[in-house]
């Protein structure tokens, strides 16, 4: 009992020398708990509730934050300035010059690209030249293509947009990832909240998606994010196209961050 009521002086004195004022007040009347405490023969502990309450005023003597404890959870990193919007595992912003690597390995993958655009992976050349389309779209636009950061450690796992392919009306969602982060529900969080950010940020009432009618995988992450599948397209060049559309009078938009 003595070795614990002299821990507990020693921590309100150590406080005292870091916070003058209010220490003083909840020191002394500490000491002379601590000491009754003895007296009497009453369990240590007794005065735990006025610790807290001096740990608390401290906090607020501080601007109302509190130092880290040991072993507990970290905060998530802080959001980026050019985030435009945040899911729930997911940051979602703007391009950078530095997204130029992982932007090679997710669009000159081959087995990757498959089922995106004309199925070609693209050179690193080709991956500069559309890091300026972007920068264009955003300008022009202010919307594009974006990169996609898991916000708890900040890698990029691929990429993510609303674009217009030969210079269309109807804005059209993208999308690609790295193959190590498929079948983790990312690309169905995301686009769901693309959508959302697209009606909210941007008005756009209507946005369409198209697929290879074969990509089953990707019919399901778009429908799973709200968009309803449209018509059957023939296209010039004997193959086909699956339409998809999303209606922003037909779903909520709030924007996800």
């Amino acid at each position: 009992m003595i070795k614990s009521s002299k821990q507990h002086l020693q921590s309100v004195n150590e406080t005292y020398f870091e916070h003058q004022g209010v220490a003083f007040r909840y020191g002394w009347k500490c000491l002379k708990a601590s000491a009754m405490a003895f007296l009497h023969g009453l369990v240590p502990g007794w005065y735990k509730a006025g610790a807290s309450d001096l740990v608390k005023q401290l906090s607020m003597s501080r601007g109302g934050k509190r130092d880290p404890v040991p072993g507990t959870a970290t905060a998530q990193p802080e959001i980026p300035a050019d985030c435009v919007f945040t899911t729930a595992r997911l940051t979602v912003r703007r391009w950078r010059d530095s997204d130029h690597a992982a932007l090679l390995a997710v669009y000159g993958d081959l087995d990757a690209m498959r089922w995106v655009g004309d199925g070609r992976a693209l050179t690193s050349d080709e991956c500069g030249q559309w890091l300026e389309v972007t920068r264009r779209n955003y300008q022009q636009r202010g919307y594009g293509m974006f990169a996609v950061e898991m916000r708890r450690t900040g890698e990029v796992v691929g990429f993510c947009g609303l674009v217009h392919p030969g210079g269309q009306a109807e804005p059209e969602a993208k999308y690609a990832y790295a193959r190590d982060y498929w079948g983790q529900g990312i690309a169905t969080e995301v686009l769901a909240g693309l959508l959302n950010y697209g009606a909210a940020v941007h008005q756009l009432r209507h946005i369409i998606a198209t697929a290879d009618p074969e990509n089953i995988a990707s019919h399901r992450v778009l429908e799973k994010s709200g968009m309803q599948k449209g018509a059957l397209q023939d296209n010039e060049d004997g193959t086909r196209t699956q339409w998809f559309d999303w209606r922003a009078d037909d779903a909520p938009h709030d924007p996800a961050r």
